[in-house]
């Protein structure tokens, strides 16, 4: 079954990432919004003979486009 989908010629592309893994070149298109969350994570790291564990739960970065090439973005990682 086909569902209609609405997309206008001049809408601004999207670029997807993940807070803290992923800093995107790209910035969110003028007076746009974006939220990226990432549900849950966790890494493992052995270096030197030390190891390290880090857990991470609802991080969420919040992007507003301020102008052509430019944004303002808010992390926050409980």
């Amino acid at each position: 079954m086909f569902f209609p989908r609405y997309v206008f010629a001049d809408s601004p592309d999207f670029v997807p990432g993940r807070p803290g893994n992923t800093e995107s070149p790209i910035s969110v298109p003028e007076g746009h919004w974006q939220v990226e969350t990432e549900v849950a994570s966790y890494t493992h790291d052995e270096t030197d003979g030390a190891t390290t564990n880090m857990w991470n739960a609802m991080a969420t970065s919040l992007r507003y486009g301020i102008a052509h090439g430019a944004d303002l973005e808010v992390s926050v990682q409980p």
